[in-house]
């Protein structure tokens, strides 16, 4: 179990939080995993936007490569959110196999305004073409009920990280190998979509676009 835990940052992501998620995810033991928060109020509200212009450009590209290597793990992520879930948090969001909620969720990857391309490697798989463009383009933020009425939540709880340990405990008897395989299947070209998502905000930041993640 690992818990995000910047929570007078609302778990904004800077670069020793990120150097510290990369250690723990870098060869995990557990074939199930779980990712949450220590504080209720927010799963991640994105980048730390107290970086300036340059850091947060390094940050993303460091942040791409952290989501290609969340998803290409072979071991199954369950992801426990509740309160913000915003631009690089909602990303993590996407990484996740399985995604809980909190009553409090509240998810936007920001849109357009925010100078990056962000969630269309994996928001159409989840909730349809239309609903990723709505999302992507506009960044509005959606609620616990929405996000479980479109597919992007799998399940709501009262107690999302308590939801999700439980599921990570029965999916952790299945015979050896098999929750990696499906997790293999399922997401078939999910890497490569993430890397065209990358590229086209890679070619953004040469022109200097503001970063908001």
């Amino acid at each position: 179990m690992v818990r995000l835990d910047r929570p007078e940052r609302r778990n904004a992501i800077d670069a020793t939080a990120l150097d510290e998620l990369k250690a723990t995810f870098a060869a995990p033991d557990d074939p199930i995993l779980v990712l949450g928060s220590t504080d209720r109020r927010a799963f991640c509200a994105g980048a730390d936007l107290t970086l300036d212009q340059d850091e947060l450009a390094t940050l993303s590209d460091r942040l791409f490569a952290f989501y290609a290597h969340l998803i290409t793990l072979p071991n199954v992520l369950v992801a426990a959110v509740d309160g913000a879930v915003r631009g690089a948090g909602a990303q993590l969001l996407l990484c996740a196999d399985l995604r809980i909620g909190g009553p409090d969720t509240s998810i936007s990857w920001l849109g357009a305004r925010s100078g990056l391309a962000l969630g269309t490697w994996r928001l159409p798989q989840l909730v349809g073409a239309g609903r990723a463009s709505d999302l992507s383009l506009t960044g509005r933020e959606i609620q616990a009920q929405e996000a479980r009425s479109i597919g992007l939540l799998d399940r709501l709880a009262d107690d999302a990280m308590a939801e999700a340990t439980q599921l990570a405990a029965e999916l952790g008897g299945a015979p050896g190998g098999v929750p990696a395989q499906i997790k293999e299947l399922l997401r078939e070209d999910t890497a490569a979509r993430l890397e065209r998502e990358r590229t086209a905000n890679a070619t953004r930041r040469l022109d200097r676009t503001v970063i908001i993640t």
